[in-house]
């Protein structure tokens, strides 16, 4: 079987003390220093699972991130709009208003209180080896968002790239996950090219993919993930090491190891890979946290 590298990403269940915590914080029942705290022990208990669970490579829990959006669009310059459901679910999130996408307007890596959201920094031990920065793509920022027309598409998605850029270089990391949250239409993509200059570029695609929406890329990615098993050819095609998400994110249903690795088998044996990404399909803040850590420990084995 391929060597399988694990990857977890993309907000991950709080606890519920830490629930708790953050809404006495938001009534004013306890100071900002306090949810300093609850954050970092939180986040070092995340930590510690994966590292026991020796997953190869993940992100930041974004305990402090209310949705995926809300951190990056604060620090463009957008403001937050009425609440607006997610997909077909029953989450929701603060629709982003842009009339202009200005540079980094605060330090992320600094402590720091942020508007209607908790505080920064945006991540904790971006250090640490395995370590890959969590960014929404810019395609899925702009596509949820309310951008003045006077803003081109095209500008809109540069200016975003140029932070992100500026964020990584400020914290020092390698990697950074990309994560679209929508099928490709007709989308350019090129802007990654940019990113993987600098970075190992873990791009996790939504839906079926187009050969077409590749075409500009300048060189492979780090790893393109899929979520159609028919597409494992084309992120063959298009990163160094392919990627596929099996563990369903959406679901309590607990997989079944040895599946998986029947799976992995069949999938790299279609294309000849000698490695494999394999990830969730979604970020696990939609499953209960008992769930989700169960969930890390079955991909760990996999991993094995």
């Amino acid at each position: 079987m391929a060597k399988v590298e694990t990857h977890v990403y993309g907000i991950y269940p709080k606890t519920e003390n830490l629930r708790k915590n953050i809404n006495r914080w938001e009534r004013g029942k306890i100071e900002t220093g306090e949810i300093y705290e609850a954050l970092r022990q939180e986040k070092e208990q995340y930590f510690t699972l994966l590292d026991e669970n020796k997953i190869a490579t993940f992100t930041d829990p974004l305990f402090n991130w209310y949705d995926v959006l809300r951190p990056i669009v604060l620090l463009s310059g957008g403001s937050l709009g009425p609440l607006t459901r997610y997909k077909e679910n029953n989450t929701f999130y603060r629709l982003p208003e842009f009339e202009e996408v200005k540079g980094l307007t605060m330090d992320p890596t600094k402590n720091a209180e942020v508007e209607s959201n908790p505080p920064f920094p945006l991540y904790q031990n971006a250090g640490s080896n395995g370590f890959s920065a969590f960014l929404p793509s810019p395609v899925t920022i702009y596509r949820m968002s309310q951008v003045s027309e006077k803003i081109g598409k095209s500008d809109f998605i540069n200016k975003i790239t140029d932070n992100y850029l500026e964020i990584c270089r400020k914290f020092g990391v390698k990697r950074t996950t990309i994560f679209e949250s929508f099928e490709y239409g007709n989308e350019d993509i090129s802007f990654l090219d940019r990113l993987s200059k600098e970075l190992d570029v873990y791009l996790i695609t939504e839906g079926k993919l187009n050969e077409a929406t590749f075409k500009n890329l300048g060189e492979k990615l780090y790893s393109v993930v899929v979520s159609k098993e028919g597409d494992i050819s084309l992120a063959a095609k298009y990163s160094k090491v392919p990627g596929v998400k099996l563990l369903d994110a959406h679901n309590t249903k607990l997989e079944r190891v040895d599946s998986l690795k029947k799976k992995v088998e069949e999938l790299s044996g279609g294309i000849n890979a000698e490695s494999i990404v394999v990830t969730n399909s979604d970020y696990y803040d939609f499953l209960p946290r008992s769930i989700a850590d169960r969930k890390v420990e079955i991909l760990s084995q996999v991993g094995e």
